[in-house]
């Protein structure tokens, strides 16, 4: 698992400036300190990590299908 700010790095290299990048711990509201695997399996990331991911992506597709329609 890496320090929030290595994967704040990581994220800096990527092409596009349309990403977010959120500290996914009870600091920031949420129910527990999500560690590397638990963001991914855990119970409490099936609650609030993956619909965060998925309005993300949705809120791209439709602006994509927007921009397509015209």
């Amino acid at each position: 698992m890496d320090p929030p700010e290595g994967c704040e790095r990581f994220i800096g290299h990527f092409a596009s400036t349309d990403r977010t990048f959120l500290k996914a711990g009870t600091h920031n509201g949420f129910e527990v300190d999500f560690d590397h695997p638990g963001i991914v399996i855990s119970k409490p990331a099936r609650a609030q990590i993956w619909p965060l991911v998925r309005d993300w992506l949705d809120a791209r597709c439709a602006t994509r299908s927007a921009s397509r329609a015209r």
